[in-house]
């Protein structure tokens, strides 16, 4: 079956990502982790799932409710590129926002994609440049370490 081109995560979100996970010495090679920075009234969380499933999120009070806007899963892969080399890959699989949910990639019990709403990707890999910006902003890093006043709180399955 052939499944049609879609979009993952801008190169500039995972690299944030993956630069925030490493200064607060999260491993995103661990199974079942979670990373949570809080700062003022900013909050960041990066949790590993599944082998290679990562998802991020915030969230906010909504009427003394709490609610992720957004939080976003990914499927991370290995892909190869020129030279023979490979490249990590994010593609999105589902967003919530507020109380919207929306699946757009959808996997098999192996990790391997086997449908896709490319529409869907093409949209959340857009809000993912947008949610660069916002995430920069928030200065969970400063010269590549952990920022003053973050507290970051840590959860490993054993």
């Amino acid at each position: 079956m052939s499944i049609q081109s879609f979009h993952t995560a801008p190169n500039q979100f995972v690299q944030l990502i993956q630069e925030i996970s490493s200064v607060y010495h999260f491993e995103l090679e661990n199974e079942l982790a979670y990373l949570r920075l809080e700062k003022k009234c900013y909050n960041l969380t990066i949790e590993k799932l599944e082998k290679n499933i990562v998802r991020i999120s915030q969230t906010r009070q909504l009427n003394r409710e709490t609610i992720c806007d957004p939080e976003i899963e990914f499927l991370r892969q290995l892909r190869p590129i020129e030279d023979d080399k490979n490249k990590e890959f994010w593609t999105p699989l589902r967003i919530s926002q507020a109380f919207e949910h929306r699946q757009v990639a959808w996997i098999d019990r192996d990790g391997e994609i086997i449908n896709v709403d490319a529409d869907g990707t093409e949209k959340i890999a857009d809000f993912c440049k947008e949610w660069t910006e916002q995430i920069l902003s928030h200065q969970w890093l400063n010269n590549k370490k952990p920022s003053r006043g973050v507290i970051a709180t840590f959860r490993y399955s054993l």
